[in-house]
């Protein structure tokens, strides 16, 4: 199926003024609180740098070089958009909706003292729950 060419000054609409902006970011099995600290577009597509910030109940990332901070990236024809919610196609989604981040938050520290397996359950339902709550 052939996607359309995307419309990137649309594209770089969407994503300016997220900058600073607070969000539960999701790589696989990493699942943090994280900042927005830079969003550069082009024609290509988007880049973002990022910033953990390390909250209570939260999976650890110290899988990269610099756990803290790390970049993303998509191209256009992989970078997918709906509402408060980013992705780049099987790899990342960034979830931006404030009330959603809170609700994941409060999930978070109240499994903060469960194990690992147990916490990242927990945050994945409740990021599930806080985007279809009439799935519950």
């Amino acid at each position: 199926m052939h996607r359309p060419e995307p419309d990137i000054a649309a594209l770089t609409r969407l994503t300016q003024g997220r900058e600073g902006a607070s969000c539960i970011y999701r790589e696989f099995r990493l699942i943090v609180l994280a900042r927005v600290e830079k969003v550069s577009t082009s024609d290509w597509g988007v880049k973002l740098a990022m910033r953990d910030l390390e909250s209570p109940g939260f999976l650890p990332s110290d899988w990269q070089d610099h756990p803290h901070r790390w970049k993303a990236s998509a191209s256009w024809a992989h970078f997918h958009h709906g509402r408060n919610v980013w992705s780049m196609t099987y790899v990342w989604t960034l979830y931006l909706d404030p009330d959603l981040v809170s609700a994941v938050v409060e999930t978070a520290r109240s499994v903060a003292e469960a194990d690992a397996r147990a916490r990242l359950g927990a945050i994945v339902r409740a990021v599930h729950d806080a985007r279809w709550p009439q799935t519950r």
